[in-house]
């Protein structure tokens, strides 16, 4: 597997973090800067995932139950997307996918690079029309790739340094920078995801059928979940905003962070959790 260096930062309120955690366990959380302990094993069931079966924390077992009860009772097609996507990730696996999504990265990168050379590729590129929210999670989750990109994950089968010395020694690191970049705004550091507290989960691109991400944001929080990397945490996280992960923290603190219309983050550190656990 590659090393990807890890870029030095400064860590702050890690003990804020780590006092919120051990108050109240459903309030277990990290940022960019610092690592979680590995979870208990003990801690973690099994949940029926429409058949496919994932690992939760036994804090959020009833907690997404009752979520996906309540949203198929308000729009039986929004079974369809009850489901979840990906949950808990150990620190292995997270490394796995750090380095699967690297060599994504690295092809990806590469590609866009050489489009640009082809002056008509270029401008069939600005005059494409931005693409919708729908579009844009199925390339994420990566349903719809190009035929270029398909060959080159073939022809390498994620070997990252058996591309790059195929590659001019000037773009090598422009592309390794590069894709690392893209890589940390999508799947933090292992121990520094919030899928490693097994109290998040990613449900499918599907949410955003049938008004069911709208549905999501106005009465999650009823049952418990908040979403997790928005615009506002991108400071704490360096993750992009992703519509598709959802975080367990349980009713009363979701309700309060929903009311103050403010992230996990700043209801940690600027310490509101305290008055709804004291």
């Amino acid at each position: 597997m590659d090393k990807l260096s890890e870029k030095s930062s400064v860590p702050f309120d890690q003990e804020k973090y780590e006092e919120a955690g051990r108050k109240d366990p459903l309030l277990v959380a990290c940022n960019y800067s610092f690592s979680l302990p590995e979870i208990d094993s003990d801690n973690l069931v099994e949940y029926d995932n429409q058949g496919k079966p994932v690992l939760l924390h036994k804090l959020m077992i009833d907690g997404i139950k009752e979520l996906f009860k309540a949203a198929e009772d308000f729009n039986p097609e929004f079974r369809q997307a009850c489901k979840i996507s990906s949950g808990y990730r150990s620190i292995e696996q997270l490394e796995q996918l750090r380095h699967d999504r690297y060599f994504l990265k690295l092809l990806e990168t590469y590609l866009e690079k050489e489009d640009e050379k082809d002056p008509l590729k270029m401008i069939q590129k600005n005059m494409a029309r931005k693409p919708t929210e729908q579009e844009r999670l199925i390339k994420y989750f990566g349903l719809k790739k190009s035929p270029e990109l398909i060959e080159l994950e073939k022809k390498f089968a994620g070997d990252s340094e058996k591309f790059l010395s195929t590659v001019d020694p000037e773009m090598q690191e422009f592309l390794r920078e590069e894709a690392l970049k893209k890589v940390d705004q999508s799947v933090p550091y292992a121990g520094r995801s919030d899928h490693h507290t097994g109290l998040a989960v990613d449900l499918p691109h599907t949410i955003v059928k049938w008004n069911f991400y709208e549905w999501l944001e106005a009465n999650a929080y009823f049952h418990g979940f908040i979403r997790r990397y928005t615009e506002e945490t991108i400071k704490y996280t360096r993750v992009n905003p992703e519509i598709w992960h959802w975080r367990y923290v349980g009713k009363k603190h979701a309700t309060k962070i929903h009311e103050l219309g403010i992230t996990i983050d700043e209801y940690i550190v600027d310490g509101h959790y305290k008055e709804m656990i004291e």
